[in-house]
C-alpha cells in the first residue's frame, strides 16, 4: 500500500516534499522507485522462509519431547532421576 493511500495524502508532491524536508539521505530531485515484482518476490522468500523455519522449530520441539519422556522412562526404569545426576556428575567434572 503506498503512502498516500494509507494516509490520505492527495498530491505525491507533499510526500516528496516530505521526504526532501525530513530525510537525512535524500536531496531535492530525488525519486525513489520500487519494483513490485522485487518486492513481491522478496516478500514471499520471507515467507517461504518463515514456514521452513517454523516447521524445523516444530521437529526439534517433538525431539525434545520424545527425550524427555526417554529419560523419565529410564530414570522409572532406574529408580534414579537421571536429570540430576547427570546434571550434577557434569558440574563436578568442571
Amino acid at each position: 500500500m503506498g503512502i498516500r493511500r494509507a494516509y490520505g495524502v492527495k498530491s505525491p508532491q507533499t510526500v516528496y516534499s516530505w521526504i526532501y524536508k525530513y530525510s537525512t539521505t535524500l536531496s531535492k530531485g530525488t525519486r525513489l522507485v520500487v519494483e513490485k515484482e522485487s518486492m513481491d518476490h522478496q516478500y514471499e522468500d520471507l515467507k517461504k522462509r518463515n514456514k521452513e523455519l517454523e516447521a524445523a522449530l516444530g521437529r526439534k520441539q517433538m525431539q525434545l519431547d520424545l527425550y524427555e519422556a526417554i529419560l523419565k522412562v529410564a530414570s522409572h526404569e532406574l529408580d534414579i532421576d537421571l536429570k540430576k545426576s547427570f546434571g550434577s556428575k557434569a558440574s563436578e567434572q568442571k
